[in-house]
């Protein structure tokens, strides 16, 4: 299993934020990736899922968002990587 921080593109700022979420893949990628490139042509897990129904507030600019485009939720390996790859 791999562990990752589950970061979000801002369409509030255009600034990358993080999530505050911890996610755990058995044999996912070493490397950032947004879940729309880790899922393509698939159905997303329930966990996955659930990162697009998650309220961010912007620390820029102070107001809420919600994200529904895979391709701007990102999961970013959490170092060291131990088993998977």
């Amino acid at each position: 299993m791999i562990k990752y921080r589950a970061y979000i593109d801002c369409k509030l700022c255009s600034d990358i934020h993080p999530m505050y979420i911890t996610l755990e893949i058995e044999k996912g990628p070493v490397k950032s990736i947004s879940i729309g490139e880790l899922y393509k042509g698939k159905n997303l897990p329930l966990n996955m899922a659930d990162l697009k129904n998650h309220k961010m507030t912007c620390p820029n600019t102070g107001e809420t968002f919600i994200e529904k485009d895979n391709y701007k939720i990102y999961l970013l390996p959490i170092y060291p990587l131990k088993g998977g790859g």
